[in-house]
């Protein structure tokens, strides 16, 4: 019974521990100062905070002497704390890139219904409806900024992993010209952009490190063979793909003229 009551009790104090830490780390600089400055005088100015010190003092003055408990109380702690660590880091991480990827300017088309763009299916008569939508913004050549684009799972080696490693999954999208002009965010920093009509693709910085791409190397894509041909950066969600020619991907595919979404620019938000 002693020793279920210990371990009950270990297992409230990691708790409250986590809940802490979780507290902690969604606090904003000054809020943290101000709670340090007022668990501070707690502990100086008022006897319930000066008999917490003391115990604490008694209980630090004691670790060598219960050194094999306190090891699994810290162990404990330190396991929680390197957990909640990293599944926070993760899911900041996650909100920034796609907090980063979006604009209030631009809007992403779809089939009614559809949860995302490999889900979607937009024909062509579709297509040329959305690009007569008021709303649109046009370039100084008066060129509507609509880009009808295709997306494609598919799957390439991991870097280093070789052939008949294993295998990770990344988007490839089909673009046009107007692309480049709808994301200007987009930007070449190795090689150079896809020629159309072309089987060549350019590769976000975060695909071409996690699959090894660099400029003039070929990879295989179903029975296609392409050719990277660049690297972009775009600083989004949009790193992680690789980008062709809309037309020729539709073609290997057997896409026709459907596309899975058109991306405008707006002329306001």
């Amino acid at each position: 019974m002693n020793k279920l009551k210990s371990l009950a009790s270990t297992c409230g104090l990691l708790l409250i521990v986590a809940v802490g830490i979780a507290v902690w780390a969604v606090l904003t600089w000054w809020a943290a100062l101000i709670l340090t400055a007022a668990f501070a005088l707690w502990m100086v100015l008022f006897r319930s905070g000066r008999r917490t010190a003391s115990v604490t003092r008694v209980g630090v003055s004691t670790l060598p002497q219960r050194l094999g408990s306190s090891s699994v109380v810290i162990i404990g702690i330190a396991g929680v704390v390197a957990v909640l660590v990293a599944l926070l880091s993760m899911a900041q991480g996650y909100q920034d890139i796609l907090r980063n990827t979006g604009s209030d300017d631009t809007a992403i088309v779809l089939r009614g219904g559809s949860a995302s763009e490999t889900t979607s299916v937009l024909s062509r008569a579709d297509i040329n409806t959305i690009k007569q939508a008021p709303g649109i913004a046009r370039d100084s050549d008066g060129t509507l900024l609509a880009s009808a684009e295709l997306v494609v799972a598919a799957s390439l080696p991991l870097a280093g992993e070789g052939p008949d490693g294993d295998i990770g999954s990344v988007l490839l999208r089909g673009v046009g010209a107007e692309a480049w002009k709808v994301r200007p965010d987009v930007q070449i920093i190795k090689g150079r952009r896809f020629k159309t009509g072309m089987r060549e693709l350019v590769a976000g910085q975060g695909a071409a490190s996690e699959f090894g791409l660099e400029p003039g190397q070929t990879i295989k894509l179903g029975p296609q063979t392409w050719k990277i041909v660049g690297v972009f950066a775009a600083g989004n969600a949009m790193d992680s793909e690789l980008w062709g020619d809309g037309q020729t991907l539709a073609s290997v595919y057997r896409r026709g003229g459907t596309r899975e979404s058109v991306t405008v620019r707006l002329t306001g938000p």
